[in-house]
C-alpha cells in the first residue's frame, strides 16, 4: 500500500509543476506550446513553436490529479484538442495513433511513434476511470471512441513480448479500454497479450528491456495502472507478479550507496541519473531507500510500490551474473519485435559489479546503439564520472558497432568489431542495411562523462591509465585492426580512442573489410589480466592467462545475426 504522505508528496509537487507549465498555454490553440530548435534524431522533423500532444496529455492528468477545479476548464478544452489529433480515419494504416506535434501530421513525421497510441490514449482512460462525473455525455461518447481506435491502434501493431514498457503499455491500454467500453474482442485480445507476456518473463525470469533506468519507471507506471483499475481478477494478479519481476530486476541492480543502478543499461538517454530513478525508489519504498528529490515524472504519479520482499536487495553489493533472456520459442515473427529482434537470439547475459566506491557493467553481447550502455564505470559519489564503451560515427552512436564483453567483478576482457546489417542511428528504422555508408569519422571509444574535467588517460607501462585520486582504470589495448592493417590508437580529451578514420568523408563497405577487431584488457585498481590473441581465417579467439575468460568470434564483419549467434563469451566466476 502506499502512504498518504506520499501521494501528498506528490500531489503538492504536481502543483509546483502546473505552475511552470502554465506558462506555456497558448490561448490561441487551445494548448500548450513550446520551443524546438532542432528536429528529432529519429521521429520528428518540425522545428519551432510547437503544440505537443506529449505535454498536454501530461498537464490534463496534473490537472485533474491535483483537483484544481479553476483550470478544468481549460483541460476539457484540452482534452477535445487531442481527441481532434488522433487519427480517426479507418483507412488508414496509423488510425488511432497521435503524432508528437499538432503542427506536423502522421504522414509528414519521419516515422510515427507507434507508443502514442497507449502515452496519449492513457489518459483518456484515467478521466472515463477517474473522472467521469466532471464531463459530459458528448464528451464521453467521444472519448470512449477515442479509446476504441487507440486499442485497435495496439491490437494491431502486436507488439512483442521483448519490448517490456511497450507490452505494459499496450496490455493496458488494451484491457482497460475494453473494460470501459464492455467489448469482449478487444478484452479476449487485451488478456490474451497479457498471459503472453507473463509466461515469457516467467521463462526468462527476468524483462528483456533489462535495467533501463528510463523504461523501468514506464513499465512500473503500467504495471501501477494494471494494478488499480484492470476489474478483471486474473489479470490484476498477473499485473501483481510482473510487478515482482520489475522490482527484483530494480533492487538487484541499485546502488543504495550511489542512488544510482548499476550499468550495464539495455536503453538509456543519460550515463547518470540523479534525479528521477533515485526519486522513484524512494516513492515505491515509502522513503526507506533512494532519494527526496524533486524529480517528479509523468511515471510517477500512480501508486507504484515496490514489495517488501525485495527491500534487502537494495542492501546488497557484490556481483551479479544474470541471463536476462533465454533461447526459446515462444515468440511469432509476426510480433513487432523490437529489443530482441531475432527469434533465434541466444541467450543474453549482464554482467554488474556493485562496491562502495564504484559500480562497473557490462552486456555479454551487444551493438553500440546509441542508447545501449556497455563496459560501463561509474564512480566518486560526490561528484559522479562515468566511462563507458561507444561506437561513434561522425561522433554519433553508429549501430553497426558491435561489442562483446567477459567481465569478472573488476576485470574484463572485450572485443569490439562491426555488423554489416544492423543501421546507422536506428538499428530498425534506419534505410542503412546493406553494408555501406560514407562517414567522416568511425571510432570506438572509452568516453568520459559527467565530472570528468581534468582527467585524461596517460600512457603508462604499455597500457592506458585513468587516474581519479586512487582510483584507477587500466587498460591494455592488446590489438586494434582496421581493415586487415594495425590502427591508430589515440587519447582524446574526453577518452580513448580506436581510429578506424578520421578527416575527409569516405565510403566505407563493411561486407569488403578485411580482418576489423579491437581487444581490450580492462581493470579496476589493478593490472587487466593478461591475455592471448589469436586471428586467423576470418575468426579470433581469445583466452585469458588464467582461462578466467575466453571469447571466440569473428574477425571479420558479418551480419548482426551472424556475429550474435557466433560469438562464444566464457566467464569462470563464482558468484558471491
Amino acid at each position: 500500500m502506499v502512504s498518504q504522505e506520499i501521494r501528498d508528496l506528490k500531489k503538492e509537487l504536481l502543483k509546483k509543476k502546473l505552475l511552470e507549465m502554465d506558462k506555456k498555454y497558448d490561448e490561441n490553440a487551445g494548448l500548450l506550446g513550446e520551443m524546438k530548435y532542432e528536429e528529432s534524431v529519429i521521429h520528428s522533423k518540425v522545428t519551432g513553436m510547437v503544440h505537443g500532444t506529449g505535454i498536454n496529455r501530461e498537464y490534463v492528468l496534473f490537472v485533474f490529479m491535483t483537483e484544481t477545479e479553476e483550470r478544468y476548464e481549460r483541460a476539457i478544452g484540452i482534452l477535445k484538442k487531442l481527441s481532434a489529433l488522433q487519427d480517426k480515419n479507418p483507412e488508414s494504416r496509423t488510425c488511432g495513433l497521435w503524432p508528437y506535434y499538432m503542427e506536423e501530421s502522421l504522414e509528414d513525421m519521419k516515422a510515427p511513434d507507434y507508443n502514442f497510441a497507449e502515452f496519449v490514449g492513457s489518459t483518456f482512460i484515467y478521466i472515463m476511470k477517474e473522472k467521469r462525473h466532471l464531463i459530459d455525455d458528448a464528451l464521453a461518447g467521444e472519448i470512449e471512441e477515442v479509446l476504441r481506435l487507440a486499442a485497435h491502434c495496439c491490437v494491431r501493431r502486436n507488439v512483442g513480448v521483448d519490448y517490456t514498457n511497450a507490452c505494459c503499455m499496450s496490455v493496458y491500454t488494451i484491457i482497460a479500454a475494453a473494460e470501459i467500453l464492455k467489448d469482449d474482442y478487444l478484452f479476449e485480445k487485451g488478456k490474451a497479450e497479457l498471459i503472453h507476456f507473463v509466461e515469457y518473463t516467467r521463462f526468462n525470469g527476468a524483462f528483456s528491456e533489462y535495467n533501463s533506468p528510463c523504461y523501468i519507471q514506464v513499465a512500473a507506471d503500467s504495471i501501477a495502472k494494471m494494478q488499480m483499475y484492470f476489474e478483471d481478477e486474473e489479470c490484476r494478479k498477473m499485473a501483481d507478479e510482473l510487478n515482482e519481476y520489475l522490482w527484483e530486476m530494480c533492487a538487484s541492480q541499485y546502488s543504495t550507496g550511489f542512488n544510482l543502478l548499476t550499468p550495464p543499461y539495455t536503453r538509456v538517454y543519460e550515463d547518470i541519473d540523479e534525479k528521477e530513478i533515485p526519486f522513484f525508489v524512494y516513492l515505491a519504498t515509502e522513503g526507506r531507500y533512494g532519494s527526496k528529490t524533486d524529480a517528479l515524472c509523468i511515471y510517477h504519479l500512480y501508486d507504484i510500490s515496490c514489495p517488501e520482499k525485495y527491500y534487502p536487495l537494495f542492501e546488497k553489493t557484490g556481483w551479479v551474473n544474470k541471463t536476462y533472456y533465454k533461447k526459446n520459442n515462444l515468440r511469432e515473427a509476426e510480433e513487432d519485435l523490437t529489443i530482441v529482434r531475432d527469434l533465434e537470439s541466444p541467450d543474453l547475459t549482464v554482467y554488474s559489479y556493485i562496491t562502495d566506491d564504484y559500480l562497473f557493467g557490462s552486456l555479454q553481447k551487444s551493438e553500440l546503439w546509441v542508447q545501449r550502455r556497455t563496459l560501463m564505470t561509474v564512480w566518486d559519489n560526490d561528484n559522479k564520472k562515468a566511462l563507458k564503451l561507444c561506437g561513434l560515427k561522425n561522433n554519433f552512436g553508429f549501430s553497426s558497432a558491435m561489442s562483446y564483453v567477459a567481465q569478472n567483478k573488476n576485470k574484463a576482457v572485450a572485443l569490439v568489431g562491426f555488423c554489416t546489417d544492423h543501421g546507422d542511428k536506428h538499428y530498425i528504422l534506419d534505410l542503412f542495411k546493406d553494408g555501406k555508408l560514407k562517414a567522416q569519422s568511425l571510432v570506438f571509444k572509452l568516453q568520459l562523462s559527467g565530472g570528468y574535467e581534468g582527467l585524461r588517460f596517460k600512457e603508462e607501462n604499455g597500457m592506458y591509465v585513468l587516474s581519479d585520486g586512487d582510483f584507477r582504470i587500466c587498460v591494455k589495448v592488446e590489438k586494434w585492426v582496421y581493415d586487415g592493417k594495425e590502427a591508430e590508437v589515440r587519447i582524446a580529451d574526453d577518452g580513448l580512442e580506436l581510429v578506424c578514420f578520421s578527416g575527409e568523408e569516405r565510403e566505407v563497405d563493411f561486407n569488403k573489410l578485411g580482418e576489423t577487431y579491437g581487444v581490450l584488457s580492462y581493470a579496476i585498481n589493478e593490472k587487466p589480466a593478461g591475455i592471448a590473441v589469436e586471428a586467423k581465417d576470418g575468426k579470433i579467439r581469445i583466452v585469458s592467462e588464467n582461462a578466467e575468460y575466453e571469447i571466440t568470434g569473428t574477425a571479420v564483419p558479418k551480419t548482426y545475426n551472424e556475429c550474435m549467434r557466433g560469438t562464444e563469451v566464457i566467464v569462470n566466476d563464482k558468484a558471491e
